[in-house]
């Protein structure tokens, strides 16, 4: 049987627009776009899901990073 698309593989793609999950935050379903890591933007704002193999970070709103995964408020 042929494997189903994961969020992974959707995320992973050249420079596509990310993929999304809902997510519960801030009183309400949204959804979340969900960036790998090893291809994160240069400025990414949350709310937002980083994902690697082995961890998922929630960057909420009001946040901010880049590559080095250092969060910033505004």
């Amino acid at each position: 049987l042929p494997r189903p698309p994961t969020v992974r593989d959707a995320a992973a793609g050249q420079g596509g627009a990310p993929a999304s999950r809902p997510v519960y935050v801030g009183g309400a379903w949204q959804d979340v776009p969900v960036h790998r890591r090893s291809h994160l933007p240069a400025n990414v704002h949350g709310p937002a899901l980083i994902e690697e193999d082995y961890t998922t970070v929630l960057l909420g709103a009001g946040w901010s990073c880049g590559p080095d995964l250092v969060a910033r408020r505004g």
